[in-house]
Parts: structure tokens; sequence; C-alpha cells
């Protein structure tokens, strides 16, 4: 069974970068949000596949570009297969609360978007997959919404 990968990581986050844009971190996490929420993210993504359906702690390769920040959210079963797209404009994310946990290497995120939030999971550990530089890049992820 292939599970989360850096091929897939690197190849799905190009698929939604915009034209002339590159990406400062790539990382991946578990991504939750609700329905009513992703609805109304839908709205302002610069891209969107998907149901309107609740995210549950779902894997998700994350980039992040002067611009936006782009989701690839994972289908829960198939962790190759794409469920969801979103690319949201830096200028829409209102507050980015950033926890560190007493467990070295995990990191919680909360970002607000208007009246929504998305929650977003972060560890350094991604046992059985060859993902590169994971805490490197949590740190950079972690820098670029440090502003919001």
């Amino acid at each position: 069974m292939k599970t989360i990968n850096e091929q897939d990581k690197q190849n799905m986050l190009e698929q939604i970068l915009a034209k002339n844009e590159r990406y400062i971190f790539k990382t991946w996490a578990t991504v939750s949000i609700k329905a009513r929420d992703l609805a109304m993210l839908r709205d302002i993504s610069a891209t969107d596949i998907g149901p309107a359906t609740r995210v549950s702690n779902c894997y998700a390769y994350i980039g992040g570009t002067k611009e936006s920040l782009n989701f690839i959210i994972l289908d829960p079963i198939i962790s190759t297969k794409i469920r969801n797209t979103l690319s949201i404009p830096l200028s829409k994310i209102d507050k980015a609360m950033v926890k560190r946990s007493l467990i070295i290497g995990k990191v919680s995120i909360e970002l607000a978007i208007a009246d929504s939030k998305i929650d977003i999971d972060l560890s350094d550990k991604s046992v059985g997959t060859d993902l590169l530089n994971q805490m490197e890049e949590i740190d950079k992820m972690i820098k670029y919404l440090d502003n919001k």
C-alpha cells in the first residue's frame, strides 16, 4: 500500500501553483475543516475541487507562496488520490495561532479566515514514508505565518 510520499507532495502541489509563483515551503499535515467552513473557503479559494463535506484529520500537502496558502487534501482511504484542493489568498487569513506541543516535533496551527477556521496538525515524524526535511519545512511554515 502506497502512503504519503515526497514525489506525490511535489507533484500535487505543483498542480495548483499559480503562474510565476514558487513555494517558500512544502510540508504535510493532518487537516480538519467543518463542512460549513469548507463551503465558505471554497468561495475565496483560487482553486477548488472535491466535495464540500467535513474534512476530519485528513492527510494534506501544504505549500505557501508569497500570495497564497495552498492545500492538497488527500482522500482518507486512498492517500494518493486528491479529495480537495484549496488556494487561500494570504490577504484573507485573519490570524494564525501556533501552538507547540510538549511532545517534541508536534505543532498545531489554527487559521482564522473570516468566520471560518482550518485546524492543522504537523509532526516531524512520518513513519513509513520518504518525506524529506519535515522539521525544517514546519519551521518555515511557522515563520511564514508569523505576522498573521
